[in-house]
Parts: C-alpha cells; structure tokens; sequence
C-alpha cells in the first residue's frame, strides 16, 4: 500500500515451450541482449518499444493482465475482514448477497473526497501494515494502535450518512481486527494480493480456453507456500455465486513454482487428458 505504484499487476500467458522460446529469441534479438533473463528496463527501452509492441501483439488472445487498484483492495478487505465478520455472527451474508462488493465501491468512491486523500490513505496503510505483518528477524510487528486512531479520525470527520455507516460499522467490528495483533510467522497473510489474484486469473482463463484442466506455473513467491497453493487451487474449484448470480470455475489442478533466474519462461499446452500449463 506504501508502494508507489497504485495498482498490483499481474500477467499470465498460454503459450507452448516452443513459442516461449521463440518469443524470447525475438526479444533478445531486439534488444541485443544475450542474459539468460530479461530485465525490463532493457526491454522497455525507448529504442525497442515500438518492435516490442509488434512482438505483444502477436501475442493477442494468448496473455492475460490482471490489474488490482490497491487502494480499492484495502477497501474490500476492511469490509471482508471486519464488517463481514461481525455480519456473520448475525447470520448476514454480505458477500453472497453482493453487499460487500457495495459497501468496498462506496468507501473507494466517497472516503478520499469526503475525508481528504491523506487522512484516507492513513486509514488504508495503518490497516495494511498491521494486518499484513507477519513475524521478520529482529522486528516488532505493528499493533492495532495506528490504524485505531486513524480509523477514529476519519469517523468524526465522516457526515455523509453512507460513510458515517460505514465506518461506524467498522469501528463496531474493531475487535476482529485486534485478533491479528502479535507475530503471526506462519499464518495467511490477508492483505497480500497474490492468493485472490491466482483465483481471479484462473478464472479468466476459464473464460479463454473453456471447461479444461489447467496448471499454473509461477514465479517462486514467499507466500506461495505448498499450502496456499492447495488453499488457491480449491478456491478456484470451489463454486461461487455472487447475487445468486453463478461465477464460471476453473479446472485448476496445480500451482507449480519456478525459479525464474534459471528457468526460462514458458508455458507448454497440451490437449486430451493432460493438463494445460499457463505460465504466470
């Protein structure tokens, strides 16, 4: 959240070992380059930009990009993570009823105009690094207090009725948020966007390619431990409706991590029974 960028991007292709090949060569031969990986901002030089648009556009339909607003992200996981839980408790189902898709647009599109950018930003990035710490060598993870007083500010500054309901029902909903308090070496890490991402993106090539076993290969990441990459695998199967409204599900089989510095990129498809690879 603390991060420059303002969006989390992540891109995917369906491609075969010998077409990945092949469009890697292209690459180091636009770009003279003979590195056994890719820097972009080799490839993104001014001189190769307009070869490197011809090289993508031959590409078109074989390559995803999934873009997350980060800002918009923390708004959805202060209603999921707090608001939602203490619906639940009341036998509330505000995701499947749509609700909270609402309610994470209405604190995007109003807070920062109602409350100032800053004290908005406060909010997220208090809430970020605190509930996406997780327990570093020598380090003292973040308490509730920050995000507690930021959050408390904005609640005295809210008057529209839609966000002073918001907000008073995060505040309700606070002790969720304090269970996170303390180390936590080896738990999910919520506010990491890797897990929903995969889901998301599994379910954009289930749109591409049809009902078809598929298996991801993707960069090595320090959240893609064994059992994240079974949890995002089930997730992806799992059946999901929004609204009554039933999502397509992906026949994902299996997550499979690579070292990207030593193996080249690649995806290799395959038809019948055997899994289709898409590299991530």
């Amino acid at each position: 959240m603390r991060a420059g960028h303002p969006t989390f991007v992540h891109a995917s292709v369906d491609l075969s070992a010998e077409d990945a090949q092949a469009f890697m060569d292209e690459l180091r031969a636009v770009t003279g380059s003979r590195a056994e990986k890719l820097k972009s901002t080799v490839v993104l030089q001014p001189a190769h930009r307009a070869r490197l648009l011809d090289l993508l556009a031959a590409l078109h339909g074989r390559g995803n990009i999934n873009l997350v607003d980060k800002s918009y992200f923390g708004c959805a996981k202060l209603i999921a993570l707090l608001v939602e839980e203490q619906a639940n408790t009341r036998g509330v189902d505000l995701a499947g009823s749509g609700l909270a898709r609402q309610y994470a647009s209405t604190l995007h599109d109003i807070a920062p105009v109602e409350l100032g950018a800053e004290l908005w930003r406060d909010v997220l990035t208090t809430y970020n690094d605190f509930i996406r710490s997780y327990l570093r060598a020598r380090s003292v993870p973040p308490t509730s207090e920050a995000f507690f007083a930021a959050l408390g500010q904005a609640r005295e500054k809210a008057a529209s009725q839609p966000l002073a309901m918001l907000l008073e029902a995060i505040w309700e909903a606070r002790h969720f948020a304090a269970e996170y308090d303390g180390p936590r070496a080896h738990e999910m890490r919520e506010m990491d966007p890797m897990a929903s991402t995969l889901n998301s993106v599994s379910m954009a090539w289930r749109l591409r390619l049809g009902d078809v076993p598929m298996e991801f290969l993707a960069d090595q990441y320090s959240t893609l431990t064994e059992d994240m990459c079974d949890l995002i695998v089930r997730a992806a199967q799992a059946e999901l409706k929004i609204a009554d409204v039933a999502l397509p599900r992906a026949n994902l089989k299996a997550i499979r991590l690579v070292d990207s510095r030593v193996e080249s990129s690649r995806c290799a498809s395959a038809s019948g029974r055997h899994p289709r690879w898409c590299r991530t």
